[in-house]
């Protein structure tokens, strides 16, 4: 009998083999969501981009309101330049008789001028007793050259009469002066002073000459003052007459203008500006008494002196510079 060959072993079980030798799959845990350092992370860098994005954004409008106020600013100063423009065209000097001189030589010492009395002056440029450091300018021009409005350049204005006398004003009398800036709603709300001075035109009462020479001020409605600049840091008034550049001058009668005006300022946002203006001039009473009728009036206004142009001016010789 032949003994059946031993049979080996059966290998044992593997873990996750089955019976057929395919591999069972092991269940995997699931991962939903992130870990902490993942989303601190995430949070990092998103608080770093909206930190940029607001600088950004606040950088932006700093430089649009800065570009917006330096736009109002030069609007401004080109308006500033129009009005003193229109008044230092707009001059009117005293129709009085003008004293007269005689030339000095050698035999004969000075002669005094005529008694013919000074009338009150039509340009004065002094000192501000209210601001010390500062000027203030007194003009009288023609009322279409007065400004009226700083949204308006100019507008013409119509001769008025004095609420005492009746007389009727041809003239408008008023003074270029600086003054501090008033606050605005804004400043109210931020506690703070508005930096820099304000340029005004304070309209100012007529001054009446009597034919003895006594002068008597019109006692009218005081006017407001007109803003016409605002935000001034510096601000120079200088006349050129005689050959000299003057800080103060006095003229009632056209030959004592001068031949040029000068003006230097800046402004508190960083505008600088040297101006250099020519005067032109009519010659006329600066009231009319009522009892002059209306064709003296007429006469006394749009004449103007021997010699004048149809529109009143009469031609003046400049100094030499």
């Amino acid at each position: 009998m032949i003994a059946s060959p031993a049979r080996a072993p059966a290998p044992a079980a593997t873990p996750g083999v089955g019976a057929a030798g395919a591999l069972r799959a092991r269940p995997a845990r699931g991962r939903f969501g992130f870990t902490i350092i993942e989303l601190a992370l995430a949070a990092t860098i998103a608080a770093v981009i909206l930190a940029v994005a607001l600088g950004l954004f606040g950088a932006l409008d700093r430089t649009d309101r800065r570009l917006e106020a330096r736009m109002e600013e030069a609007m401004g100063v080109a308006r500033t330049r129009q009005i003193l423009l229109d008044l230092f065209n707009g001059l009117v000097m005293s129709d009085l008789p003008q004293p007269a001189t005689i030339m000095a030589t050698p035999e004969t010492p000075p002669a005094p001028e005529s008694a013919v009395t000074r009338p009150p002056p039509r340009f004065l440029l002094t000192p501000d007793p209210e601001l010390p450091g500062f000027q203030r300018l007194e003009l009288v021009v023609d009322p279409a050259a007065a400004p009226a409005d700083p949204r308006l350049a100019l507008v013409r204005a119509e001769p008025v009469s004095s609420e005492t006398t009746g007389v009727i004003v041809r003239a408008a009398r008023g003074v270029l002066a600086l003054r501090p800036t008033p606050p605005d709603a804004d400043d109210l709300a931020a506690g703070r002073n508005p930096a820099g001075l304000t340029l005004y035109w304070q309209p100012m009462p007529a001054v009446q000459v009597s034919p003895d020479g006594t002068s008597a001020v019109l006692s009218t409605a005081a006017a407001p003052p007109i803003p016409i600049l605002s935000g001034i840091a510096r601000w120079q008034w200088q006349v050129f007459k005689s050959r000299q550049k003057l800080g103060a001058h006095e003229a009632a009668w056209e030959r004592e203008l001068p031949a040029y005006i000068m003006l230097k300022f800046e402004t508190v946002g960083g505008t600088y500006a040297d101006w250099m203006f020519e005067v032109d001039w009519t010659v006329g009473p600066e009231v009319v008494a009522p009892d002059l009728g209306a064709a003296a009036a007429e006469d006394a206004e749009g004449d103007g002196a021997p010699g004048a142009d149809p529109e009143g001016r009469r031609p003046r010789g400049r100094d030499e510079p």
